[in-house]
């Protein structure tokens, strides 16, 4: 559906009643945005008795099983939106499939669910920093939406950076074929080449000890 859908549609939206997003249903060269239509996790401390489809056992898990699911997406370039069903609880006599869950964030009688609702807006008022502030992984993101803080690498001191700068130059000063760039810096890609070339040019252990034995007798 979703290569039926490329070049044809401005968004791809799925329901994903799951602990997180799936961006597998659309094919990682597919170049659209994609918005998550459905989703929750009900709980059963209270409000209807029935959770929904995945549930949680109270408000407060509710609220960080929302935050795990938010930062999925917000880790995901693709993903545009996630949209919670619903605003508020279905009733407890069912609507006319008999579908009766605990999904909202006001219960039927447009009363919120405080812990619910209080992680939920934290987690959205730190949304947008989280994705844009250089947090990479879900992991990351879910513990800037859940504390409300970004963690950023504390930055180094003086003395650090000169150490790291005369390693640098001690280190080139040993081995110039090592910075093949020219740049002065030694990037991952540069030391596994220059580290290939030393193991091609040092002869094997054993060749090393029989020439040693040989030298012996």
């Amino acid at each position: 559906m979703s290569w039926g859908a490329a070049g044809h549609a401005d968004v791809f939206s799925v329901n994903v009643y799951d602990s997180q997003v799936r961006p597998r249903q659309v094919p990682a060269d597919v170049d659209m945005p994609i918005i998550a239509s459905e989703f929750h996790f009900g709980a059963v401390d209270r409000g209807v008795p029935s959770p929904g489809l995945p549930g949680s056992w109270d408000q407060r898990q509710g609220g960080f099983a929302f935050d795990n699911y938010l930062a999925s997406a917000l880790a995901e370039p693709r993903f545009v939106g996630v949209h919670r069903f619903q605003w508020i609880d279905q009733s407890g006599a069912g609507r006319q499939d008999r579908e009766n869950h605990q999904l909202g964030f006001v219960d039927v009688t447009g009363r919120a669910y405080p812990e619910f609702v209080e992680i939920v807006s934290r987690a959205t008022k730190a949304m947008y920093p989280a994705r844009t502030d250089g947090q990479s992984s879900t992991v990351q993101i879910l513990e800037a939406l859940v504390t409300g803080e970004l963690r950023k690498a504390p930055l180094k001191s003086p003395t650090e950076i000169a150490a790291g700068e005369a390693w640098r130059d001690q280190f080139f000063g040993k081995h110039p074929k090592a910075d093949s760039s020219g740049d002065r810096f030694l990037s991952w890609p540069e030391y596994k080449k220059y580290r290939k070339e030393l193991d091609s040019e040092s002869p094997p252990e054993e060749s090393k000890h029989s020439a040693e034995t040989d030298q012996d007798d």
